[in-house]
């Protein structure tokens, strides 16, 4: 307690968590431009989203949007990264494979 009698709580500076990098090659050879595979918080970093909001994608809880193609290993996903990037780019509107018109 303080001298106000109150319980002051002692706050840590937090450290970021480290991230494994998967990649084809040797993983302490590999940056982040140079990985195939991303796990969910590489792939939210990507898109510029939340891991939640990525979560509810690829489970199909966002209403007229498709699902992010990845892999399943156990509880954990993998994405390649040249899905997630064509994925955004068939999400792009006024794209190519585009048709319609407003």
């Amino acid at each position: 307690m303080n001298s106000a009698g109150r319980l002051s709580i002692e706050r840590r500076p937090q450290v970021p968590l480290q991230r494994t990098i998967f990649s084809q090659n040797n993983a302490t050879e590999a940056t982040d431009h140079e990985t195939d595979i991303l796990d969910m918080k590489g792939a939210a970093e990507l898109l510029h989203f939340t891991p939640s909001f990525l979560s509810k994608i690829i489970n199909g809880k966002v209403a007229g949007t498709l699902p992010i193609p990845h892999i399943r290993v156990g509880r954990s996903r993998r994405f390649r990264r040249e899905s997630v990037l064509k994925w955004l780019e068939d999400r792009e509107i006024g794209s190519q494979g585009d048709s319609r018109q407003c």
